[in-house]
């Protein structure tokens, strides 16, 4: 099988039309949203793929210079402030010091 597979070049596009050419914006937007609606029921914007990666890099305890690293941001705060969410045991211990704070 690995015989009629080619090897690609670094800069060959993953997604391409009929004829082989890379995907217009417009087409790769409704692609997605397309294939999002149908399987889980409501279209996500490709800008959630990046807000996922980053809370699941969190949530497995990627370390901080790496993140960013791989999400290619110039500063690790906006990794920190902007991508990550809360959530899980963190969430519920996060919202009991919000509590504790308050009382």
């Amino acid at each position: 099988m690995r015989a009629s597979f080619s090897a690609a070049a670094s800069d060959a596009f993953v997604f391409t039309g009929r004829r082989g050419q890379p995907l217009s914006r417009r087409n790769a937007l409704r692609a997605w949203q397309t294939a999002t609606e149908a399987v889980l029921g409501e279209r996500l914007r490709l800008h959630d793929l990046r807000t996922t990666l980053a809370s699941r890099l969190a949530a497995n305890l990627v370390d901080v210079p790496t993140a960013p690293a791989l999400l290619r941001h110039a500063r690790a705060s906006t990794t920190l402030d902007a991508y990550t969410r809360v959530q899980g045991d963190a969430a519920a211990r996060l919202d009991r010091m919000r509590k504790a704070l308050d009382a």
